[in-house]
């Protein structure tokens, strides 16, 4: 399959995977044939995302590795200093974090491609001008197939990825004595809006309708408790951000039954749509903490939200083993 040329405001749209056949350049593009040719792209546009969520997941398998040697290293004996779980926990945090971005950026390279290639055929000069069966969202045709297999291969992608923690968790609890556990949730990125345009010559309009400004997400949880050390106690907490709607700032909170809100500042990675943070302490709602474990993060239930500026929260329900 060749990829199909493109007028120069649309070759300059950054990483797309353009699948379009070249056949619909040289005749007519009735609906059977626009059909046809968007029925191609979106086989190639699953295979790549299918093969994108391979690689997150094998990355992602190469890095739980070397933090689980890592840990065996630490654990000789003769290998000062001490292991310290909540270091080991933030480098297992690391690396579901560059799983989630690269998860993320699968799903928005296919989405986007998508809308380019199912956009360009509605507007090729020999298009009829109208939508066929498929190329309208919602109609339980092409576009939606694709749509639902690429959502649910990051679903399933995002499963595998939480059980490959297994191992090193359970190094953490056997050895260390620390209790943890990862949370993930493979969000759905905006989509774009593949359309026919009035004037497809007029200024090589995109043949789509942009993403407008979308809400942060919460997709990584990572937490961790030692019973026996309050201090050691660790939520680590990311998702993906429109860092054009930052004015002030960002923060995660976590709110429980039995403590005051928890409130820390996130940090927003520039030009990579995401924000993290980690929360340690709490204070309890009587000023009055655990005699033996202190303001630690107690085992529950809890809910977390990551605050934009002061005013606009997303939140999820979260546990500390």
């Amino acid at each position: 399959m060749s990829i199909r040329t493109l007028p120069r405001a649309l070759a300059l749209v950054p990483a797309l995977l353009l699948f379009v056949s070249s056949a619909a350049l040289a005749q007519d593009t009735d609906d059977k044939t626009a059909i046809k040719l968007l029925k191609g792209d979106l086989k190639a546009i699953e295979k790549a995302h299918k093969n994108a969520c391979k690689a997150a997941l094998n990355q992602l398998g190469v890095d739980l590795a070397a933090v689980q040697s890592a840990i065996d290293a630490a654990l000789d004996p003769d290998a000062p200093p001490p292991p310290q779980a909540p270091d080991f926990l933030g480098d297992i945090f690391a690396a579901y974090r560059t799983y989630a971005q690269d998860s993320a950026d699968a799903e928005r390279v296919a989405n986007d491609d998508l809308a380019l290639c199912a956009g360009t055929i509605l507007n090729d000069p020999g298009a009829s001008g109208a939508y066929p069966d498929g190329f309208v969202i919602g109609d339980g045709g092409g576009i939606d197939r694709t749509m639902n297999k690429v959502r649910g291969g990051s679903d399933k992608s995002a499963d595998k990825a939480v059980k490959m923690a297994k191992r090193v968790l359970g190094t953490l609890e056997k050895d260390l004595g620390y209790l943890a556990q990862v949370t993930l949730d493979s969000s759905a990125i905006p989509l774009l809006a593949p359309v026919v345009l009035n004037d497809p010559e007029d200024g090589d309009p995109a043949p789509y309708v942009d993403r407008r400004a979308y809400g942060p997400t919460i997709d990584v949880v990572v937490a961790g408790r030692d019973p026996a050390n309050e201090e050691n106690d660790r939520l680590f907490v990311a998702g993906a951000i429109d860092e054009t709607q930052i004015l002030i700032g960002v923060q995660a909170v976590l709110t429980g039954a039995n403590f005051q809100e928890a409130v820390v500042d996130a940090e927003v990675t520039e030009d990579s749509g995401r924000w993290s943070a980690v929360i340690e302490t709490v204070e309890a709602s009587d000023g009055i903490c655990d005699a033996q474990r202190g303001c630690g993060i107690d085992q529950g239930n809890y809910v977390v939200s990551v605050r934009v500026d002061d005013f606009f929260e997303v939140t999820r329900a979260i546990g500390m083993p």
